[in-house]
């Protein structure tokens, strides 16, 4: 029989008392425990023990709420060795009692952090995107033009007769019924940019109209921005970036945090290296496809570049890989 020390709590006040455990050897049935005023005998099956972590103090659960504590871990081991969880306790503390194994589970735990980030969340924000309700991406592209337009954005000042111009060549480059449209606004702090929305609505500012030697680098902007509606990036980053609300769209349907994010997370875009080649990609197919030099695209790349410098480049700049490469990139296209 052997005998530990411990103390007992009768699950009615916070005193601990100081009593002894006896347990039958080998692993028995019942564990008897005596102290002052204390005398009880308790099976073995009815008491659940907290796991085993470094040399902490066990906890023992009595069935009528009353709990013993005590800090001989290899005697309650041995007394508890045929309880159901005594195997995958004894797992436990091999795991966490082993730094090998302690750093193996943090790099396990970081690497799936980082397939979480990298591929699970644009993968579950790419689904919702495609099973969105129209309606609910109207709503979430009209809120983000609403805020953009309380924080950011000026009245435009360009004349009609060149609106309805730009509207024009717009209307080839994004199709005959692509329900998209064009957008002017006085950039504001943007200065000159471009930006698409959610719901196939594309900005274009003043100042980029104003930058532009010829309207064949206008083009060029204008497919890079329908290249990101076609690919829905712009509803898909907003969810990025707010990763609590796009998981309560998913379980839920609930949009309003995604609605409260949008505006923001526009202002603040930053498109990924492959949104960014899906949308230069399908700039330089148009341009290609119309008898357009690329290399106009590599011109109003570099100058946007020098207006904004880094830290304050404007959404249709600030992706990866950078300026430099993607104009390389276009004049090399039209070799």
């Amino acid at each position: 029989m052997a005998s530990v020390k411990g103390l007992y709590y009768d699950g009615k006040s916070s005193a601990g008392h100081a009593i002894e455990l006896q347990f039958p050897q080998p692993a028995g049935e019942t564990l008897r425990i005596t102290g002052s005023g204390i005398d009880r005998t308790v099976l073995v099956s009815d008491i659940r023990v907290s796991p085993r972590i470094g040399n902490s103090r066990r906890m023992l659960y009595l069935p009528d709420g009353a709990v013993v504590e005590s800090a001989d871990n290899d005697a309650i081991d041995g007394a508890f060795a045929n309880a159901p969880n005594a195997r995958r306790h004894r797992i436990l503390h091999v795991l966490e009692s082993r730094f090998r194994y302690v750093v193996l589970a943090v790099a396990a735990t970081a690497i799936a952090m980082w397939l979480v980030i990298e591929f699970g969340i644009p993968a579950l924000a790419r689904e919702v995107a495609v099973n969105l309700p129209a309606s609910v991406e109207i709503s979430i592209g009209q809120g983000a033009l609403d805020g953009l337009d309380k924080l950011v954005f000026k009245p435009s000042k360009l004349p009609d007769n060149r609106k309805v111009e730009l509207r024009q060549l717009f209307s080839r480059i994004a199709g005959d019924g692509s329900g998209y449209k064009l957008e002017f606004r006085g950039g504001g702090r943007m200065g000159a940019n471009a930006l698409a929305l959610p719901a196939g609505t594309i900005v274009l500012t003043d100042e980029l109209v104003a930058l532009a030697k010829r309207d064949e680098e206008i083009a060029a902007v204008l497919a890079h921005e329908v290249g990101h509606l076609r690919n829905r990036h712009a509803l898909r980053h907003v969810m990025e970036q707010s990763v609590t609300g796009l998981l309560i769209i998913a379980v839920t349907g609930d949009v309003n945090t995604i609605l409260a994010a949008a505006p923001l997370a526009v202002i603040h875009a930053r498109y990924s290296q492959a949104f960014e080649r899906e949308a230069d990609d399908f700039a330089l197919h148009y341009l290609a496809s119309q008898r357009i030099d690329p290399a106009v695209f590599s011109d109003i790349l570099l100058r946007l570049d020098a207006q904004h410098p880094q830290g304050g480049m404007p959404s249709f700049l600030a992706s990866h890989p950078a300026t430099e490469e993607r104009a390389k990139r276009a004049r090399e296209s039209s070799k």
